[in-house]
């Protein structure tokens, strides 16, 4: 086998009863152990190997670095080689003794998906499970709600609509969820919810005034019984003075009532803190809503 060379991690048995074959210098990757030859066609983006087989053992780490050459081998053409290659889209290199007999789905690159399918953010992930979390919360402030026969609106800034969303993760919530507002800005806050800007002018956004109008605001702006409002600073930036990361202030109100405001002093990063507000103002609705 003059002008191969072996990966000297990666023992090969050869063929019985069969001369070993050369082939073209970095094209030979691995075997097919068993059964016929498989059929000359374009592997797929959910297969090992090619055709539908799956390798029986491998005989290189990279697939310019071949070890030998036996029956029963496929070549990577040259306009694949790139993709052969360890870390790249196509097959990764060998890791370790322990797999070396056999490169299962277990190998497959993290990017490669059957049918192409897209992949997902994992910030997204992140989200699903916040939303997730609250479930049993949601739920009982559903019944609350029904029971009362009350509609919810929300007004939201810091959590950009979360608690919204996960109400609305629950089905049959359109029964008691009326509608959310995400007022991200100073000015959303005053077109939207009417908050006076000398309000926050003298108080600052995150504040228990600012967080009460703009409960108040989403009561008056909707058809809503019963408005929650959250403003705060979830980081990493964004403190003041007497104001640090972590600082909430949520508010709710009934319809002709009063908000009633509460101050949360929060650590962790930006998703903890804002998971945390979203528990917290869930938990402090379904209080409202049983009492009333």
């Amino acid at each position: 086998m003059a002008g191969l060379r072996r990966a000297a991690a990666v023992p090969v048995r050869p063929a019985v009863g069969r001369p070993r074959r050369r082939l073209a210098g970095g094209w030979l990757v691995g075997l097919h152990g068993r059964g016929a030859p498989p059929r000359r066609r374009r592997s797929g983006l959910d297969r090992l190997g090619r055709g539908r087989r799956v390798l029986d053992r491998a005989v290189a780490g990279h697939a310019g670095e071949p070890a030998d050459a036996v029956r029963r081998v496929r070549p990577v053409p040259h306009l694949r080689r790139r993709q052969a290659g360890p870390g790249r889209l196509g097959r990764p290199a060998v890791q370790g003794a322990r797999q070396h007999h056999r490169l299962g789905p277990g190998l497959r690159h993290p990017v490669r998906r059957p049918g192409g399918g897209r992949l997902h953010r994992a910030a997204g992930c992140r989200v699903a499970l916040l939303v997730n979390d609250v479930d049993a919360i949601v739920v009982a402030l559903g019944r609350a709600l029904v029971a009362r026969g009350a509609m919810l609106a929300t007004a939201e800034s810091c959590t950009g609509g979360l608690v919204a969303a996960a109400c609305t993760a629950v089905a049959g919530s359109s029964a008691w969820f009326e509608r959310g507002f995400v007022t991200y800005s100073n000015a959303a806050k005053s077109e939207s919810l009417g908050v006076a800007p000398e309000l926050i002018a003298a108080h600052g956004a995150v504040s228990a005034e600012v967080a009460g109008a703009m409960a108040a605001g989403a009561l008056a702006r909707s058809h809503a019984t019963l408005a929650a409002a959250v403003t705060g600073i979830a980081g990493p930036g964004g403190a003041t003075p007497g104001k640090p990361v972590g600082t909430v202030w949520i508010a709710w109100a009934g319809r002709g009532e009063a908000p009633v405001a509460e101050l949360l002093q929060l650590s962790g990063d930006r998703t903890a803190i804002r998971g945390e507000t979203v528990r917290v103002v869930l938990d402090r609705l379904v209080a409202a809503a049983t009492a009333a």
